[in-house]
């Protein structure tokens, strides 16, 4: 990694990595990388800390280089368009004498049903994994997935189901359907198009929330007419209404409402057609 006229990409080589804002494990964790997914270095700051850029969100922020495989000087830009999305809350995978833990929302680059690759290396998984295709999302596969996240523990920066903020979960599950949103919600509310709450606001669709001070702060997704899935404190199901997301809990309302947006052409509110998973029988 010493030639700066020559593009570098790696691998996450674990089950879930830091970014952070500086090359300083004190300062603050902007976002987390999953195992399988690509980055770009962006510049070599030492030998213990490495600026990339995120391929998946492009998120750019400091990580410790021997937490990566890095490709070759010669080896092109990894090929992106071959990967399925693991399904499973944590499953372990094994090559020779290593085991890795996949993580919900990880890539797995030409995953056959048995076995997937991280760069040179050959891991057996026997979990399942949602291949890229042309059909519609089916209800209760949606119903299925998202719920595999509640309970998750908030942690601001984090991307996992072991520690994540709102707009990471709305990124994850809607990745597992490979649909790519960006990785914070001040950007994920330029997706889509804008739909009224009374009258036009379904399954599926993205409610965003704002601050005291007008900003996009928060978001989550309408799981039925009347309530929706979100982070506050963990993965939760809480009431939404005109006003904002009421917390059952806490009886109050936690959240005041901005804007609900909708990502087209994804989800099926019929559950008639089946998706391809390439392990079946969720």
């Amino acid at each position: 990694m010493k030639r700066q006229d020559i593009k570098r990409y790696g691998v996450c080589r674990l089950s879930l990595v830091p970014v952070w804002l500086k090359p300083d494990t004190r300062s603050i964790l902007i976002s987390q990388v999953l195992l399988g997914e690509s980055i770009e270095v962006v510049s070599i700051k030492s030998k213990h800390w490495v600026k990339i850029k995120c391929l998946y969100d492009q998120v750019i922020g400091f990580v410790d280089p021997k937490q990566f495989w890095f490709f070759k000087d010669q080896e092109n830009e990894p090929d992106r368009s071959k990967y399925s999305i693991a399904m499973e809350f944590s499953q372990v995978a094994f090559a020779k004498e290593l085991s890795l833990n996949v993580l919900l929302g990880s890539t797995l680059t030409s995953f056959d049903g048995i076995s997937f690759y991280l760069r040179d290396s050959k891991f057996s998984y026997s979990g399942q994994a949602m291949v890229k295709q042309d059909k519609l999302v089916p209800l209760d596969l949606f119903n299925k997935i998202i719920r595999r996240f509640l309970m998750a523990p908030e942690c601001k920066g984090g991307r996992s189901v072991f520690g994540i903020d709102s707009s990471a979960f709305v990124q994850l599950v809607f990745k597992i359907f490979h649909i790519q949103l960006p990785r914070y919600a001040y950007y994920q509310v330029d997706m889509g198009t804008p739909v009224l709450f009374n009258h036009e606001a379904l399954i599926g669709d993205l409610v965003f929330c704002e601050s005291k001070e007008g900003m996009i702060d928060h978001v989550g997704i309408i799981i039925d007419k009347k309530r929706i899935i979100h982070v506050h404190g963990h993965v939760r199901i809480d009431k939404l209404d005109q006003h904002g997301i009421f917390n059952l809990d806490e009886r109050r309302y936690t959240h005041r409402l901005r804007i609900i947006k909708r990502i087209d052409g994804w989800l099926s509110l019929d559950a008639v057609d089946e998706l391809e998973v390439v392990k079946k029988d969720l």
